[in-house]
């Protein structure tokens, strides 16, 4: 709804019911997708290998305070196709330990948008550490 409200999409009602039939087809194949077991496994392993892929590069910035979108992106695409293998290799043992490790990790990234946590983003533990700043 926010790029519908900052592209003027439901400007007009035309714009609006096509607005509303395309979440509402987004919304069913999302759910087609996370229905079937195998491909709901392998994008869980795909955002794994994506989270796996930021914390070594930011370790990385973090040791050596080199920091690169390429090489960023050529770790998290690695990552991310590893995790799509090991997913379809180890579906049971992935589906116990992944769901609780990304669960948690999200549940806990989405307080930190609540209030004056004093939690800084990655992003911003990025950039401090790449500009090399401690604190």
């Amino acid at each position: 709804m926010i790029l519908c409200s900052m592209f003027h999409w439901l400007d007009t009602t035309g714009m609006m019911i096509v607005s509303f039939l395309l979440a509402f087809a987004c919304a069913a194949a999302a759910y087609m997708v996370m229905k079937t077991e195998f491909l709901a496994t392998m994008f869980l392993c795909i955002g794994g290998g994506f989270l796996l892929g930021g914390v070594l590069e930011g370790l990385i910035i973090a040791v050596s305070g080199w920091g690169s979108f390429v090489f960023y992106m050529i770790i998290t695409i690695a990552f991310m196709v590893g995790g799509a293998f090991v997913g379809y290799k180890k579906k049971e043992a992935i589906q116990k330990y992944l769901t609780a490790t990304i669960g948690s990790y999200m549940f806990m990234r989405g307080w930190t948008f609540f209030g004056d946590t004093g939690f800084p983003s990655e992003m911003e533990m990025y950039n401090k550490m790449a500009a090399g700043q401690s604190e």
